[in-house]
């Protein structure tokens, strides 16, 4: 496979969500950087552009940390339900499709499974993602599984291949 998910597989749990959120951070920062320059050419109060340019930081980290929380947040009802931890890990050597967890970053959060937490898989969906207005925003595939507890969950990967990859796992393949 690829070395993308080894090194995510080193990562703790809190290291995952840092980076899940970070690229779009990054580009935020920038944003409000280059809002504040504009401002100062444009000959606005610096002591507004100040107040601004905190107003978009805060802003920005939390909805660019939206979704990683509630990556989080599924990771760890999911360790509850099968009481087994993340850190607990042991496999850093194995084959990356023989692990028993799956970790990846995509679409702006994290995927973290186990494979114990899944029952069985029961079908993938490819769908339009569209943003608020209605326009698309490409495609998204909608994985549906069981899990232990026999509810039906859905993950949402943005490509076909991080969602084989994910089926390639679950089946314990190479």
């Amino acid at each position: 496979m690829n070395d993308r998910n080894t090194s995510y597989y080193e990562y703790s749990l809190w290291k995952l969500y840092w980076k899940s959120g970070l690229i779009g951070a990054i580009i935020w920062a920038i944003a409000v950087v280059a809002v504040f320059v504009i401002g100062l050419f444009c000959r606005y109060e610096t002591k507004e552009g100040l107040k601004l340019m905190a107003f978009m930081a805060v802003l920005g980290i939390v909805i660019l940390y939206a979704y990683p929380t509630a990556c989080m947040i599924r990771t760890l009802k999911q360790q509850a339900a099968t009481e087994i931890r993340w850190k607990d890990r042991r496999e850093y050597d194995g084959e990356e499709m023989k692990r028993e967890w799956y970790v990846s970053l995509d679409g702006g959060g994290f995927l973290l499974y186990h494979r114990s937490y899944i029952k069985k898989i029961l079908r993938t969906v490819k769908e339009d993602a569209t943003d608020g207005d209605g326009h698309s925003r490409g495609k998204v595939y909608v994985l549906s599984f069981e899990d232990i507890q026999g509810k039906i969950q859905k993950i949402k990967f943005s490509s076909g291949s991080i969602e084989k990859e994910f089926r390639t796992w679950y089946k314990g393949e190479e």
